[in-house]
């Protein structure tokens, strides 16, 4: 309540002011400690920490609220996110109320596999060009915002920009132009250790397994995963969007490919052209 209190109160501050401002507004929720508040206490069934994310969507909507009533709400770019997915005791949350917070995403925080990372991104500007109600099927990383909110504001990334070397402007991605035309060719993943993966369209490439931390073997079950002996591990998501299945052994020679250009990537230091 404290900073969500302190987030609305320099909305409403900067109301009539003519220059733009910017305010990035990380909340605590839904990280632990899990205490969601009094307020919210037993309103989700997903034990206390849905009742967290019920909180969390509420405080959103108290930023919202203060941009509607400010007159802001159509010139800006709001974007609501978050930077990893969901911890460990998860697994007991999906024994205990039947709810995975990763949907059908293998992994948790930390890992390599899709749910490791793969987290939502809602982005509103209305008078911006960002049309509500629409999906995109691009790919995007949070690097990506600094080079997007860089091109807002014209401030050019040079070839050499000792900066956001991995960062590419996904500003026309946002509004919807051109929606088949792909912004990012690939992406890496970096998982505990120093754990690296690379995705390519459909297609992502494991140096080692995904596995930061012990996957239970009654989740493996319940998400119908098949155990396959092999070095490094390759997922086609089009086909198998929860890794179910290790490709490796059938297409080594696609997976040795993106394995050297994953290296030519962490020798080049960079991955925006």
């Amino acid at each position: 309540p404290t900073i969500t209190a302190k987030a609305v109160d320099y909305i409403r501050r900067r109301a009539h002011d003519a220059q733009p401002f910017f305010l990035m507004f990380a909340t605590t929720s839904p990280h632990t400690p899990i205490v969601p508040i009094r307020e919210f206490q037993g309103v989700s069934a997903a034990g206390t920490y849905g009742d967290y994310v019920a909180q969390t969507d509420a405080v959103i909507g108290e930023v919202v609220a203060a941009l509607r009533e400010t007159r802001r709400f159509d010139d800006t770019l709001l974007i609501v996110t978050s930077d990893n997915g969901p911890e460990t005791f998860s697994y007991e949350l999906i024994r205990s109320h039947g709810h995975d917070p990763n949907f059908r995403w293998r992994g948790m925080k930390k890992d390599t596999w899709e749910g490791g990372h793969r987290v939502p991104f809602i982005a509103s500007w209305p008078n911006g060009g960002i049309v509500g109600g629409r999906r995109s099927s691009q790919l995007l990383s949070l690097v990506d915002v600094f080079a997007t909110l860089a091109s807002l504001v014209e401030y050019p990334l040079g070839a050499g920009e000792p900066i956001a070397e991995d960062s590419i402007d996904m500003l026309s991605a946002l509004r919807g132009d051109d929606p088949d035309v792909p912004r990012r060719a690939r992406l890496v993943h970096h998982g505990l250790d120093g754990r690296l993966a690379l995705r390519e369209n459909d297609w992502v490439f494991l140096q080692e397994t995904g596995r930061a931390g012990p996957e239970p073997d009654w989740l493996r079950e319940l998400q119908g995963v098949t155990p396959v002996e092999a070095p490094h591990e390759l997922f086609n998501l089009a086909d198998d969007p929860g890794q179910t299945t290790n490709l490796y052994p059938r297409f080594r020679d696609r997976a040795e490919r993106m394995a050297a250009t994953l290296q030519r990537l962490v020798d080049a230091g960079r991955t925006r052209p």
